[in-house]
């Protein structure tokens, strides 16, 4: 289940909501990279770990 909650209604986004959706995109995109990175981290201590 994705965590980022959509307005059930698409079609129609006050300016408020667009500057809040876009604070949330980055928060999401930021969270996404770490989360990249922490796979990234742990992949390689695995590789490491059986030497």
């Amino acid at each position: 289940m994705p965590t980022c909650q959509t307005p059930i209604n698409l079609n129609y986004i006050s300016p408020k909501q667009t500057r809040h959706k876009k604070l949330l995109n980055e928060q999401h995109q930021a969270k996404m990279r770490n989360i990249k990175q922490d796979g990234q981290i742990q992949s390689r201590t695995n590789f490491d770990s059986p030497r």
